[in-house]
């Protein structure tokens, strides 16, 4: 699956990420990272589904690679449910 990174909370060794397939989003433990450099948010990954460790949890995402960063796809896809005033989108950027 591809999607991009939301958040990645460094001091505690894990984030979210959104699937660009379903907008669904994902937990993810820094040990499923397949890089040197931490995650950052508006990272593109490719990544699959494993079976959370914890007994009722959703799947989680597993064996993440990087595949390029892209804030211009974070936007749309982090905040799925969010609206453009609150993803900063205003579309009035050119009237400055």
């Amino acid at each position: 699956m591809i999607g991009i990174i939301r958040i990645y909370k460094e001091d505690k060794g894990f984030g979210f990420l959104v699937s660009r397939a379903n907008t669904r989003q994902y937990f993810f433990h820094v040990n499923d990272w397949l890089h040197e450099e931490l995650p950052v948010a508006g990272d593109m990954v490719e990544f699959s589904l494993k079976t959370s460790k914890r007994a009722g949890y959703p799947d989680e995402a597993g064996e993440i690679k990087k595949i390029g960063p892209t804030q211009t796809a974070f936007e749309s896809l982090a905040s799925p449910n969010s609206n453009a005033s609150e993803a900063g989108q205003t579309g009035d950027k050119a009237a400055v």
